[in-house]
């Protein structure tokens, strides 16, 4: 709530068009705030709330803190009463029918963590001002792959943001970028990440599960501090991955089964965590922050800072016994083809090929000239550095996808077309990584 104060008071925020957006725990507290701050948010876009339905959700969940929870209550029965009231004072459901913004709800239909059935108790008292979508086969990321363009493009309809001075473009226009100057983008980057020292701090984090986590600080280029998340299985089999950046401001850390099975590096780029002297740089960091040219380009940062990650992390002694396999949107092919320590590579998402395909951009904003800002974002084109990528890559795509998806020029592609289903698409990727990282 004073976030939301903070907001407010800024003069370059329109005070009425304020939208929250919060994803588990995150999501009970900005449905708290909502409510609580009646009149200060325009629209609300969460997704598997957690504290909600609180007792329903003590009854069905099977994972996660109310596992917790209920092991507190067996320890202790004298306890029960009294922690179950503490929970229902901040129960969202509560609260909820009093907020009065429209909200985007989207739930997992087999979420272990927290059960659907909550969520739908919490629809039924949001006064009518709730779209819900349910995504079957999805646990608790309650179908983000998918739910986050549709959250992102509830809240920009109910927020009807003033014009910007950019201007925003639905379609690139034709534009083309030589190999001598894409290669001598990447060769100024890799000069100014080879003057650094590679010396990183470590700090161990507290894990539920069985392995070990610690943070790496290091620096980046222009002096920014950076961090990544490495986690340690305490049984390794020597397999690795090694997380790209997503694109915007904030990356979510892997689940626990996968840190269990895979050592894991996730890269924080230098738009997060701003207590630790961070840049800061706007959500999503991409199209939004405007494409200015391929020196001032928000994506020329977060390609940097990954490259980074690789020199300080991947080429220690510890690291180099391991197979890699570099994870992510189409940075991740960038990557395994600028540094040969990798042993796969893997496309979970698209970022660029849509708009650098002819497809709709996604709410692509310039101040440069049209033209410039195709051939900056055509420097990060997958389809002129797939033939430099001499490791077994898959794709995981939509159907839409792969009608975009330039599958020429790789050495060693697969494809797996994702069935939307969690259950299904996920221990395919598993078995895949299991596969080729021996």
């Amino acid at each position: 709530m004073r976030a939301l104060d903070l907001l407010r008071s800024r003069a370059e925020v329109d005070a009425d068009r304020i939208g929250v957006r919060g994803v588990s725990q995150g999501a009970a507290v900005v449905l708290a705030a909502a409510a609580l701050s009646p009149g200060t948010v325009s629209a609300v876009a969460v997704g598997c709330p957690f504290l909600t339905d609180v007792d329903a959700a003590l009854a069905e969940a099977t994972s996660g803190p109310y596992e917790e929870i209920r092991a507190l209550e067996n320890a202790s029965p004298h306890l029960r009463e009294q922690v179950r009231a503490s929970l229902r004072q901040v129960d969202v459901v509560g609260l909820a029918g009093v907020i009065d913004a429209p909200v985007y709800l989207h739930v997992g239909e087999e979420d272990p963590t927290c059960p659907p059935k909550t969520a739908r108790t919490l629809a039924t008292v949001l006064n009518g001002l709730v779209t819900v979508d349910e995504y079957a086969g999805c646990g608790h990321e309650a179908g983000a792959r998918w739910a986050n363009d549709k959250a992102a493009r509830f809240l920009a309809d109910h927020l009807q943001p003033r014009p910007l001075e950019t201007r925003v473009l639905s379609r690139l226009p034709p534009a083309s970028v030589s190999d001598e100057e894409r290669a001598r983008y990447f060769a100024r980057i890799d000069e100014e990440l080879s003057t650094l020292s590679r010396d990183a701090g470590y700090e161990a984090l507290p894990t539920s599960g069985d392995y070990d986590a610690r943070r790496v600080l290091f620096s980046g280029a222009g002096g920014a501090s950076l961090h990544a998340m490495l986690t340690v299985p305490h049984e390794s089999t020597g397999r690795a991955l090694f997380l790209t950046p997503r694109y915007g401001s904030v990356n979510f850390t892997p689940d626990r089964s996968t840190c269990e099975e895979f050592v894991t590096l996730t890269v924080h780029h230098r738009g997060q965590d701003l207590r630790r002297g961070a840049t800061p740089m706007p959500y999503p960091g991409v199209f939004r922050s405007a494409v200015l040219g391929p020196d001032r380009f928000a994506y020329r940062h977060i390609l940097s800072d990954t490259l980074r990650a690789v020199d300080v992390v991947l080429t220690s002694p510890e690291s180099e016994k391991l197979a890699w396999a570099a994870v992510g949107d189409e940075l991740a092919i960038i990557v395994a083809a600028r540094r040969q320590v990798f042993t796969a590579a893997r496309i979970d998402r698209l970022l660029f090929t849509h708009a650098i395909s002819g497809g709709p951009g996604a709410e692509l904003r310039t101040a440069a000239d049209p033209g410039d800002c195709a051939r900056t974002l055509r420097i990060f084109d997958i389809a002129a550095v797939a033939g430099q990528v001499t490791v077994p890559v898959l794709a995981c795509l939509s159907p839409e996808e792969r009608t975009v998806f330039p599958s020429h020029g790789f050495p060693d592609l697969g494809i797996l077309e994702l069935t939307h289903r969690e259950t299904i698409d996920e221990p395919a990727r598993r078995r895949w990584l299991r596969d080729v990282l021996g």
